[in-house]
């Protein structure tokens, strides 16, 4: 079993001493004057207030990372015990306020995962992988109107003047030799330039997502759009897979088998994996207890909201046909992994409806419907991310009007990592009170409305 560390730690007790004594010495009187703490003292007391919090997480996050599964939820209480009687919240920064209510929520989903004696719904378990709760049958309805609208941007920008059922397209698309490069080491080289150059392409329209100049502190705007990972290359033995790092997150492509890598979904992939696809979990460090929440969809589903909402951008207008076949695969994907859990759909039948809804290869598709298969919400959830993210913006944009800054807005929801949808729906509420004026006849709505 792992110990959790005892409250007054050596190093704890010499930064409380050194509060009180502070805190004692803000109020002595020299002279005549009443007796009261100044700012400044205030200030100071808040400011070892904070480091004590962050120094009593810290080590709440080195006990709960090093706890066996089965004790995690005992640890877990007894640092969340300690922070309580140890700290006074009202003097905590609004960042160690929120490492608080994050070890709550990590505290909840244990209590959810070890209290969990029957399987869980597919609802349920969509809900606690989103921190969203979904209807499902409107989240279905959603899914296969969307998925209609992928095909006719696709139809009108394909084939304008030709009617073929939209699986013909796909179909021959597959079939076509030309959107595959060969399967040798100078095809695979030259996938491997196309990828990077998406890639460098990507970072450097990733202003037009969010103004570098929102980014904040510890980044330095001037590298955004800059090279922010590094090219590892090809490993010698086998020799077939290529990985990448950007910001301390690695993405490897396997190459043994080219004619599953068609030449359409380079920038897709760019998009997904690279830059802004993992911008929003490596904007900034992320805070350590928050890395821990389990929430395993969520960086996908801001990776399927950026490559669907990319092509509506001037910059990445020319990209829109190949990130909307991407699109039409991430939806079938996700109403196949709906029916396989709900309706029992087979393998086959999944395949069937996910083939003639996408032009991606047959393998790829069949691997991407076992995983799904394996781990429900795979894509569902993504995709259920997407929706509310959407959601926040079209609500954001009709509270503001005029004073909307979509550029703002992903910043708001971008800069702060994975978090649940509660606390996103806090930052977009605060960032749309600090947009209006104090006499805004929707600020007093607002404060009543559930985003």
């Amino acid at each position: 079993m792992t110990r959790p560390t005892k409250l007054f730690h050596p190093i704890l007790i010499l930064k409380l001493t050194f509060l009180v004594l502070l805190t004692a010495c803000s109020v002595i009187d020299t002279g005549s004057r009443s007796i009261q703490p100044t700012a400044r003292a205030a200030t100071i007391t808040e400011r070892f207030e904070n480091k004590l919090a962050e120094t009593l997480l810290h080590l709440a996050f080195q006990d709960i990372s090093n706890a066996d599964a089965s004790e995690k939820l005992i640890v877990i209480d007894s640092h969340r015990h300690k922070l309580k009687q140890s700290l006074d919240e009202t003097k905590l920064s609004a960042g160690s306020r929120l490492q608080l209510r994050l070890l709550e929520y990590l505290r909840q989903s244990e209590r959810n995962r070890a209290g969990a004696s029957v399987a869980l719904s597919y609802e349920e378990m969509l809900r606690r992988e989103t921190s969203y709760s979904p209807n499902l049958a409107d989240f279905e309805n959603e899914a296969y109107a969307r998925l209609s609208t992928a095909h006719a941007r696709i139809r009108k920008l394909a084939q304008p003047d030709n009617q073929l059922p939209i699986e013909t397209l796909f179909r021959a698309m597959r079939e076509d030799h030309e959107n595959y490069l060969p399967n040798t080491d100078a095809g695979r080289q030259e996938y491997l330039n196309l990828i990077v150059t998406s890639l460098l392409a990507i970072g450097k329209l990733t202003p037009s997502l969010v103004d570098p100049a929102l980014i904040g502190a510890g980044i330095d705007s001037s590298e955004i759009g800059s090279t922010e990972f590094t090219v590892e290359g090809v490993e010698n033995d086998p020799g077939r897979t290529f990985s990448y790092r950007a910001n301390n997150k690695v993405f490897s492509i396997d190459l043994g088998d080219m004619s599953q890598l068609p030449l359409f979904e380079t920038e897709s992939v760019a998009t997904y994996y690279g830059m802004p696809g993992m911008y929003a979990m490596s904007s900034r460090p992320l805070l350590k207890i928050q890395s821990m929440i389990s929430i395993p969809r969520y960086s996908e589903g801001w990776a399927v909201y950026l490559t669907a909402n990319l092509a509506d951008l001037p910059d990445f207008q020319r990209s829109a046909l190949s990130l909307l076949y991407f699109e039409a695969m991430t939806i079938s994907l996700a109403i196949a992994d709906m029916h396989i859990h709900t309706d029992n759909w087979s393998e086959t039948k999944a395949l069937e409806f996910a083939s003639a809804s996408s032009p991606y290869p047959v393998k790829r598709l069949q691997k991407s419907i076992q995983i799904t298969r394996k781990i429900p919400g795979t894509f569902s959830a993504p995709l259920l991310v997407r929706m509310r993210l959407e959601e926040l913006r079209e609500q954001s944009k009709q509270i503001l009007k005029q004073n909307f800054d979509l550029n703002e807005f992903h910043n708001t929801v971008l800069k702060p990592g994975p978090l649940p949808f509660i606390e996103l729906e806090r930052l977009v509420k605060d960032w749309i009170n600090r947009k209006m004026m104090p006499d805004h006849p929707e600020r007093k709505r607002l404060n009543q409305l559930q985003l």
